[in-house]
């Protein structure tokens, strides 16, 4: 009981940092240089809300934890779903009133490759494939829109232009013109628009929701009003009483629910395992605001069965998840919502659960024969063809890969690579199917642990938030880091390598005294002295060298106003960080460096050192001859460094230079030390550690730029007095 009760009040943290964190999204993009201003002043009321409902939460975790069991805990369950019911509103009811912040490229990247590499369109919706479009709105749940988000206000206009020629005809007034209605060929009625709750814009764990919204629009509209919905009435309508107390005759109800677990069963297939916890999440999320209005909500199926048939559909598709912690998580969570949809439940509902069960039998059985060929059948062989005509493909899951993506997110690198073989540096791209369920399968396992660990803690409330902000910030550049790396990979992974492992493995060589070359370098990689990920190709191990890849995420400078930067004035150091921008590149886009331009760019590998390893980064000699500085001064990494290396980019030649991420840029020299007192992974102060993408000069966390500037303000204030 109490470890459900912990399960779901990590939900209400997630719900309420995630709100937290687009606030401060808004407010960077937006209002940095707004202070005082009315929208800064409404964003921090918000912000108050949710630190106030963050203490509640504080308080309820050691209400948990107290000894024993008792009614307290049934009623702790209420005041959390009244919590995410509170967050919910505080979403759709006042971020209307604050601009949107930009979406993450990743969020475009997502639809791009369930549309290049998992999704075949059917003959009649192909010109649209193209043109998947996700929309933040203030709703809490998803929608498709598939004409366009504005189809239901052009049949009104159509409608108010029909009334007036109508008008004007029964007046017999010819002098007026005749008004032409909108077409329906406007080039927006082809796209395909989906809705996602703009907290959840930035958070790549959630978006396999949308498949679900995908799906409605790849099956036609009266796919279970004729063969499919007569084909089910056949087998079991007469069947089973169950069918009659649930609908009652209404073939309208039954349509809606086999067509929402339909679309939830073709996700399944294409994004796998990490659909159901992304449903399950939004289902938390919305459910007590659905059930406000019971008679609406029988239209459409229970969302406890709708996770019972994913999950069973789930294990007819990937045997091994059976066996497997994976599964243990997903039984956990489907008992957790069925015990608040339990809380939740209207009192207007004409059916009971035992009538919910016999409709999950029938439903079960009619989708795994509507799906599967034969039980018996090897997994990826025994889809029928008439489901095999909606997918490019369907993954395959290795659990043992997963898990040790897994423990890289726990460490903190992003996954956007695994092992070929266990020991051995050759890599492969991981797939979003990995990327995401590895993604969720921390979520579950570590990261709500992680954060009861912190509540329980004897640390204040704003210490507490301040760690679990700084959880959520990680986990989140990791998956969007790896989802945005992986592309880049599969782009240039090639099965037929040119390097012969072989020369570098079996070489002998001295213990070395200086620089390390090849051969060594690669042992470095196969016992983990060194960490690359990604480790694209072999080919990047020079003769004693390794080469890394330009990442996609630039910071561009514009003069400032003041004309210096001095970091012992806190407004310089603002001016500075304000005057720049950041942006990301999507997939083949490209950045130009003009003569005399500085901009910050970053290495795409993320780089671990040991801590008797020092590295010097160094540009390579293609770039350096069209007069391209890679790093002006910093070349030097210290031992037990680890993170992306940040490129300080100066263009020095005569002409514009255009860079890709993914290009190889700069190479990494590699120098055994003795082991160091202390490391710069373990020095408290050391300002560069771990970061997934560049950053800033934080030089004004220098102690003598801080004892400087103390001096002054001394100084300042003894003259004035």
């Amino acid at each position: 009981m109490k470890s459900m009760l912990l399960a779901y009040l990590f939900e209400l943290v997630d719900r309420n940092v995630r709100f937290f964190m687009h606030l401060e999204k808004i407010n960077h993009e937006f209002y940095l240089d707004a202070k005082g201003s009315d929208k800064v002043a409404f964003i921090d009321e918000y912000k108050v809300c949710l630190k106030k409902q963050f203490e509640m939460i504080h308080v309820i975790t050691k209400e948990i934890q107290r000894p024993g069991e008792g009614p307290h805990l049934e009623l702790l369950f209420s005041q959390i779903r009244s919590g995410i019911s509170l967050v919910g509103r505080l979403h759709s009811e006042g971020l209307h009133f604050l601009p949107r912040p930009s979406e993450p490229v990743e969020l475009e990247r997502f639809s791009r490759i369930i549309d290049s590499q998992y999704i075949k369109w059917p003959e009649t919706l192909k010109e649209t494939s193209q043109s998947i479009s996700f929309f933040p709105t203030e709703d809490i749940s998803e929608t498709v829109f598939k004409k366009s988000a504005l189809e239901a206000f052009k049949d009104e206009i159509n409608d108010y232009v029909r009334e007036y020629n109508l008008t004007r005809e029964a007046l017999s007034d010819s002098s007026l013109p005749h008004i032409i209605g909108i077409e329906a060929s406007v080039p927006s009625g082809k796209s395909l628009h989906i809705t996602i709750p703009r907290i959840d814009s930035a958070n790549p764990a959630r978006w396999p929701t949308l498949l679900h919204e995908i799906a409605h629009h790849i099956i036609a509209d009266d796919f279970f009003d004729s063969c499919m919905l007569d084909d089910f009435k056949s087998k079991y309508l007469d069947m089973s009483p169950y069918v009659h107390n649930v609908f009652q005759g209404d073939d309208k109800r039954l349509s809606l629910w086999l067509l929402e677990c339909w679309c939830d069963i073709f996700a399944t297939f294409v994004i796998g395992p990490s659909f159901f916890f992304s449903q399950y999440a939004a289902f938390l999320f919305a459910e007590p605001s659905c059930h406000l209005n019971p008679q609406t909500s029988q239209n459409y199926p229970p969302a406890a069965l709708r996770l019972k048939l994913i999950l069973v559909v789930m294990q007819h598709r990937w045997k091994i998840v059976v066996n497997h912690d994976l599964y243990k998580l997903l039984s956990e969570a489907l008992n957790l919502y069925r015990k608040v949809s339990v809380i939740n439940s209207g009192p207007d509902i004409s059916y009971t659960q035992r009538d919910i069960d016999g409709v999950y039998q029938l439903f079960k059985e009619f989708f795994l024969g509507a799906f599967f060929r034969n039980e018996t059948l090897d997994p990826s062989d025994s889809l029928k063809d008439v489901v095999k005509q909606y997918f490019r493909k369907i993954e395959d899951i290795d659990l043992n890969l997963i898990d040790e993506m897994v423990n890289n997110i726990k460490k903190g690198y992003p996954v956007p690579s695994a092992k070929v073989i266990p020991d051995k540096i050759d890599e492969r791209p991981t797939s979003l199917q990995e990327i995401l369920l590895s993604a969720w399968i921390y979520r579950q396992r570590n990261m709500s642990q992680d954060v009861v660990d912190i509540l329980s803690t004897n640390k204040s409330d704003e210490e507490c938030y301040t760690e679990i902000l700084e959880v959520f910030s990680r986990y989140d550049q990791s998956i969007l880091r790896s989802i945005q790396v992986s592309e880049w990979f599969q782009l240039f992974f090639s099965k037929e390598r040119t390097y012969s492992n072989d020369a570098i493995r079996n070489h002998s060589y001295a213990t070395p005294g200086g620089m390390f070359v090849d051969c060594e370098i690669y042992r470095l990689l196969e016992r983990k002295n060194v960490v690359v990920s990604p480790l694209i190709s072999l080919e990047q191990i020079g003769s004693s060298s390794l080469d890394v890849r330009l990442g996609t995420s630039f910071q561009i400078f514009n003069r400032t106003g003041r004309g210096f930067i001095d970091f012992t004035d806190e407004e310089s150091t603002n001016t500075f960080q304000n005057n720049s921008k950041s942006i990301d590149l999507d997939f083949l886009e490209s950045i130009t460096i003009h003569p005399g331009q500085f901009v910050l760019g970053h290495t795409m590998e993320y780089i671990k050192l040991e801590e008797n390893l020092a590295a010097e980064i160094e540009g390579r000699s293609s770039f350096a001859r069209m007069g391209l500085e890679i790093h002006m001064t910093a070349g030097f990494i210290d031992p037990g460094f680890e993170g992306v290396i940040t490129l300080e980019i100066f263009n020095a030649g005569t002409m514009p230079v255009v860079l890709y991420p993914g290009m190889r840029i700069a190479q990494l020299r590699f120098i055994p030390v003795n082991t160091p007192a202390r490391a710069y992974n373990r020095k408290a102060e050391a300002k560069y550690k771990g970061f997934l993408t560049h950053n800033y000069s934080l030089q004004d966390k220098d102690l003598e730029v801080k004892c400087i500037k103390e001096e002054k303000l001394r100084y300042y204030v003894k003259r004035t007095c």
